[in-house]
């Protein structure tokens, strides 16, 4: 699993909601090869969360607001699994799209915590190195997980 952050939201946190996110769907649905190289890319909303994911990719984007408070984080759960299904291939009109996307089966996430990063933005983002000739890239950090 990689972890794109490109908030002031500490990524060992969203790495352990994440992890855990993984786990509840492989409990409900069993285990899926895709899971093992899921890129999830975090970046900030203008409101709300949100989840976009290409059906059958391993790709994942999840959009946070940048004030979250514990009342969010159910939600966060909730989107997160939702497009863990669409990573399996599932579309919306299937029927279980429609019955797993309740606030009771995310309960598990009340014990975790969403903190922010202290400090200057770009303390904890990998330097990349500029060729010359070729514009500055946005610094990234990147975390690699193995949970299976």
């Amino acid at each position: 699993m990689l972890i794109y952050n490109f908030t002031r939201y500490r990524t060992d946190d969203l790495r352990k909601i994440f992890q855990r996110g993984v786990k509840e769907n492989v409990k409900r649905k069993g285990l899926f090869e895709k899971f093992k190289r899921l890129l999830i890319d975090v970046r900030y909303s203008k409101s709300g969360i949100t989840g976009r994911v290409a059906r059958g990719t391993a790709w994942i984007l999840i959009r946070l607001p940048k004030k979250i408070n514990k009342k969010f984080l159910p939600y966060l759960a909730i989107i997160f699994d939702h497009e863990l299904l669409h990573v399996r291939g599932y579309k919306h009109n299937d029927s279980i799209m429609k019955k797993d996307l309740d606030v009771e089966k995310a309960k598990w996430i009340s014990k975790y915590k969403l903190r922010k990063r202290s400090g200057r933005p770009s303390m904890q983002k990998h330097k990349l190195k500029i060729k010359r000739g070729h514009k500055k890239r946005r610094k990234r950090k990147v975390i690699i997980i193995d949970s299976f």
